[in-house]
């Protein structure tokens, strides 16, 4: 059974940035010294058995009537 590592990507002045959103994700960034991942990172924690799952956006909308 794999492990789950969740992130967020977002948009930051035109930067894609990988953050960590659960408590692995969020342990592994701290030992890596770091606040988010990029793409190589991704694939090493792969390589380490991890399912890395990328956190769904929602948007909300607020209906005036």
């Amino acid at each position: 059974m794999k492990d789950n590592f969740m992130v967020r990507i977002e948009s930051v002045y035109g930067n894609r940035l990988i953050y960590p959103v659960n408590s692995v994700a969020l342990s592994v960034a701290k030992l890596m010294g770091r606040k988010t991942f990029n793409q190589e990172h991704i694939v090493e924690i792969q390589k380490l058995g991890f399912e890395v799952q990328v956190e769904q956006e929602v948007l909300w909308f607020i209906i005036h009537s």
